[in-house]
């Protein structure tokens, strides 16, 4: 009897939901393979094992080929790599599995989109092809408790849906056009990091036959997502927060009744019961409609990264298939197409770093996006010209130090304060808090305005609007202050408070830039650069983090 066999055997016993329906999709044996092999590593980095053995630091092997830039991880990682080659230097990608491949998919606005046009990488064109559908709303709506509920009917947020897999196909095909080396079924092994000299690392690979190779870069970009290894190398517990997510492409909904699905429009957070029977996981769903009849369902919840807390992709996918029918219901003719799945981390505060010299993390593998609405998708394209425009002049100044890489990221000191809205996420008393708690919450957003309720699921509050949508919500229902120390704790509320602090030199900082103009920042960047290069990147990545966030 064979492993794969031994191990079949061992998920029918113990996931005969999930086994099921895997089985009866195209390619359903290696998507369970890949959902069994992520739980694996997650158990792994959440037990903060020591990985360190897989960095060595210095002299450097010999190589099989050199590059400016090599990018670990093909599904985000190809955007990255596309932005740098296109600034003209040599670029090389791997991934474990086929480059270009995706199992989520992905949903992003109008605006954020346009980022992509506007970085030249694709036209409107490109993007129209692989843009799904565009919907007429979204829905935030939380089961009612002892708080009423509150509906919120949001424009502009998440209503247009990409598909990945075409998207990605495009952009490897951009990326062999200009000559990248693109290499499937490269497994990453560790890497060697030159500790005097230039920043200079070796990165070895396993291929699908067994051989080892090994490629010299400048600057490895980490791209291997949530359970990146080189992450776990670099802060043995790197994220502080995850949001399991699981789900499938399916078609064959009921479009009438209760539980029907209305193809126009995006439900971005739904919850249709309170904590589950543990009372330790707040259920949560999202209803994105795709091509045709398509629609992509995903069930999640929000958790702490804590060995005490062991979460697990293959038992959240066998709560899904028992209980979908409560979010929408299924008709004669329902059929799932594809899984979805993965972890979803986030930082709480500013975290441990995942950069060091010559190794720039970005996408999940940095954690950098809203851990509130998890849009690491969005959080990226947003962030995308910032990044490879930061990345292109550390490597032309040769700025590669662990301290010059660290401001190059999607971090923003607006979006470094939602990690206590996610923490809120987790039932802390096992009832129907959660829902009370957001309901009320969505109450005091609904006052700011439709502008200002855009831009928080936008990751683009300002200071003012996040400082009086707390001080109302503290007014309205000041039972809020017991809850937070509850919740957080002393020391989660004093990691809030240098959050708020950093929020609000962000603010001034924001303000400055604005009253400088287009000219004034070009010259503060010029003055920066002509001082110290090093001081120049850093006034680069203000001025792009504003940029973003405004």
């Amino acid at each position: 009897m064979s492993l794969a066999e031994i191990d079949l055997r061992s998920l029918e016993q113990r996931y005969p939901l999930t086994t099921t329906h895997f089985l009866q999709l195209p390619q359903g044996r290696e998507s369970l393979a890949h959902v069994q092999s992520l739980d694996r590593r997650w158990a792994t980095l959440i037990r903060g094992e020591e990985r360190t053995a897989l960095v060595h630091h210095g002299a450097l092997p010999p190589t099989d080929a050199d590059f400016d830039v090599v990018v670990a991880g093909g599904s985000l990682g190809l955007l990255a790599a596309l932005s740098l080659a296109r600034r003209g230097w040599r670029v090389m990608v791997f991934d474990q599995r086929v480059a270009g491949s995706a199992h989520r998919e992905w949903n992003i606005s109008q605006e954020e989109a346009q980022a992509l046009i506007t970085s030249g990488l694709f036209t409107a064109a490109d993007l129209h092809a692989v843009a799904m559908r565009h919907y007429r709303t979204g829905l935030v709506r939380f089961a009612a408790g002892q708080a009423n509920t509150h509906e919120l009917w949001l424009d502009d947020v998440l209503d247009v849906a990409i598909d990945a897999g075409a998207l990605l196909r495009l952009a490897r095909a951009r990326l062999e056009a200009c000559g990248v080396k693109i290499l499937d079924h490269r497994e990453f092994r560790q890497v060697w990091l030159a500790d005097s000299g230039p920043a200079r690392s070796v990165v070895e690979v396993a291929t699908a036959e067994g051989g080892v190779e090994r490629y010299g870069a400048r600057l490895l970009v980490n791209a291997l997502g949530a359970t990146s290894p080189l992450s776990l190398a670099m802060a043995a517990t790197p994220f502080s927060g995850v949001c399991p997510t699981v789900g499938t492409v399916a078609r064959g909904y009921a479009t009438e009744g209760p539980h029907g699905v209305d193809l126009d429009l995006g439900e971005i957070l739904v919850t249709t019961a309170h904590a589950d029977d543990e009372g330790r996981r707040q259920l949560m769903w999202e209803g994105f409609p795709g091509r045709d009849e398509e629609l992509t369902v995903y069930l999640f919840y929000y958790d702490l990264v804590d060995p005490a807390r062991p979460q697990s992709l293959l038992d959240l996918f066998e709560v899904y298939f028992a209980r979908l029918a409560e979010y929408k219901a299924p008709s004669p003719h329902f059929e799932h197409l594809r899984p979805v799945y993965g972890f979803i981390p986030s930082r709480h505060g500013a975290g441990p770093s995942v950069n060091t010299r010559g190794v720039l993390a970005v996408g999940d593998a940095s954690a950098h996006q809203s851990p509130l609405t998890f849009c690491g998708f969005g959080s990226f394209v947003r962030n995308l010209e910032r990044v490879a425009s930061l990345a292109d002049y550390a490597l032309r100044h040769d700025r590669l130090e662990a301290s010059d890489l660290a401001p190059i990221s999607a971090r923003q000191t607006n979006v470094g304060l939602m990690w206590v809205f996610a923490r809120f996420m987790l039932p802390w008393r096992g009832g129907s808090e959660v829902n009370d708690m957001m309901n009320r919450f969505l109450a005091v957003l609904s006052t700011l305005g439709e502008d200002a309720v855009r831009r928080f699921f936008q990751d683009r509050t300002t200071w003012r609007e996040y400082t009086l949508m707390l001080l109302r919500f503290a007014l309205v229902f000041p039972t809020v202050l017991v809850w937070a120390l509850e919740v957080l704790g002393w020391a989660g509320i004093g990691r809030w408070a240098m959050d708020y602090a950093r929020f609000t030199w962000g603010a001034w900082r924001g303000r400055l830039l604005a009253w400088l103009g287009p000219r004034g920042r070009c010259a503060l960047f010029g003055l920066a650069s002509r001082l110290d290069t090093g001081w120049g990147l850093r006034v680069r990545a203000w001025i792009g983090e504003w940029e973003v966030s405004k």
